[in-house]
């Protein structure tokens, strides 16, 4: 019999952490969530920021859980992108670490579309200006404190300074890095010209690193190799996709809807830019072309709401609720900027389907309205992909935590025509355990990881034809 490796996925999502420890016996990868906890954003004068000394704690704390049957093979982490840490020489943080949905970057696309416009942006590095990305954060930061100018020493993507913190050495990885905006088109290179349009310094900047690479050692055991395994938790996502051709879309499902396909090289047609089309890298070095759409945040922001009023809001009830539900037979758009922000979501929600004219009758009426306008988004953006690219998908891979929500993958199916296959739940977390293995020698590739994770937990498919008749009006409303 084999021996077994385990190594240690540090998986760092915007609403919850996770270690998860993978063991692969030889034939088979298996997953096991030694320690989850909370992720939460931090308010303090109108500025909202991540705890980072809370999360560095958290992850110890798993780590030393993996490590509790015998010695760790290795370890990685990914996480949510554009979110940075900006350190000065001696290795402090010279601000806190802001969070992506801060308000102090409303302005930035206005303050920018002088110098250094979305189009010219675009080309430069495919990826989609948002005022979200590390570009508009570092613009809006400099503005608000230029001391900071003077202090800055290093500018670390998160993942990469929670593996610098953990004991590697301070490191730029190309999956993470490719979310910035600060690369050129396939981000094996910074662009500097995008650089001096937005004023940074290049010197913050250290070369770039293949994924599939080490990083250094943990500090806390200098035996265990800290390796680079996508470090974006996107791409990890997309590394753990079952085996299959070429011709499929993929959704990886969460806080964050990401809609899209696999490619070789950057797609700069403005077309894509005009659809909400962004180019990040995988971790085996091609390109995901994708479109970032508000997912789940909705309902766990109408979650918090409910609990918050003493409400039970248990997840896998309100689906239920929702499935047994009538249809209002209208669809939300959730990219609105009412349904970006924290907050009394469920009333949003409501007010929005009140001005579609179909006010919800109750949360289940409400809770399924949600999903439907999910679904009815992905059959959209799944058309836009197969128009840009000329190649129509045939089948459709769900992936991540929204891949535990059969009636969401009921309804994609229904609205996109097209079979769904229903891959890992912690995909992100999979998809770095495979990686990890494939650097350390134990996987041949994608393909045999993809096999191996298969082997302990096949994927399940859902035929649009198979689903309850009263979802498959939703590919007519997704038309709309």
């Amino acid at each position: 019999m084999a021996a077994t490796t385990t190594v240690a996925a540090v998986d760092l999502g915007s609403s919850s952490g996770r270690v998860v420890a993978g063991r692969y016996d030889g034939a088979a990868v298996r997953l096991d969530e030694v320690h989850r906890f909370a992720v939460q954003v931090q308010e303090a004068d109108g500025a909202l920021w991540w705890d980072v000394e809370a999360i560095l704690a958290e992850v110890r704390h798993g780590l030393a859980r993996a490590a509790r049957h015998g010695p760790l093979d290795a370890v990685s982490v990914d996480g949510w992108g554009v979110d940075h840490a900006l350190l000065r020489a001696d290795g402090t943080l010279a601000a806190p670490v802001r969070a992506y949905r801060d308000p102090r970057t409303a302005d930035v696309p206005a303050q920018l579309a002088g110098r250094a416009p979305d189009l010219l942006l675009w080309r430069l590095t495919g990826v989609r200006p948002d005022p979200i990305n590390t570009t508009h954060q570092l613009v809006a930061g400099l503005r608000d404190d230029p001391a900071l100018r003077e202090e800055v020493d290093a500018v670390l993507m998160l993942p990469d300074y929670v593996a610098h913190r953990l004991g590697g050495e301070r490191g730029w990885s190309r999956a993470i890095c490719s979310t910035s905006g600060l690369c050129a088109p396939g981000a094996r290179d910074w662009s500097t010209e995008v650089m001096d349009l937005l004023g940074l310094d290049p010197a913050w900047f250290g070369p770039l690193s293949d994924e599939r690479t080490a990083v250094g050692t943990l500090a806390d055991d200098p035996r265990t190799p800290l390796l680079r395994a996508g470090s974006h938790d996107t791409a990890c996502a997309v590394h753990a996709l079952p085996p299959g051709d070429g011709d499929r879309a993929f959704l990886s499902s969460g806080s964050w809807s990401l809609v899209g396909v696999e490619r070789d090289e950057a797609l700069l047609d403005p077309a894509a830019l005009e659809a909400g089309f962004t180019n990040e890298v995988r971790t085996d070095g091609g390109v995901r072309l994708l479109k970032n759409l508000t997912g789940l945040w909705i309902l766990q922001e109408c979650q918090r709401q409910w609990l918050a009023q003493g409400l039970r809001a248990e997840p896998a009830e309100l689906v239920a609720e929702a499935r047994a539900a009538d249809s209002l037979g209208v669809v939300l758009d959730p990219a609105h900027p009412d349904l970006a922000r924290p907050g009394p979501m469920a009333d949003r929600v409501a007010e929005h389907l009140r001005r579609l004219g179909a006010a919800p009758a109750d949360r289940a009426q409400l809770v399924r309205a949600v999903l439907e306008s999910l679904a009815a988004a992905y059959a959209r953006s799944v058309e836009q992909l197969a128009r840009l690219t000329g190649t129509r998908p045939g089948h459709l891979v769900v992936v991540g935590g929204g891949a535990r929500n059969t009636l969401l993958s009921e309804m994609t199916a229904a609205a996109c025509r097209i079979p769904v296959l229903v891959g890992p739940v912690e995909a992100s977390a999979a998809g770095s355990v495979l990686a990890q293995l494939e650097t350390l020698g134990h996987l041949a590739g994608r393909d045999d990881g993809a096999r191996a994770l298969a082997a302990s937990a096949p994927p399940t498919l859902i035929d649009p034809g198979d689903v309850d008749p009263a979802l498959r009006r939703l590919a007519d409303l997704a038309a709309r």
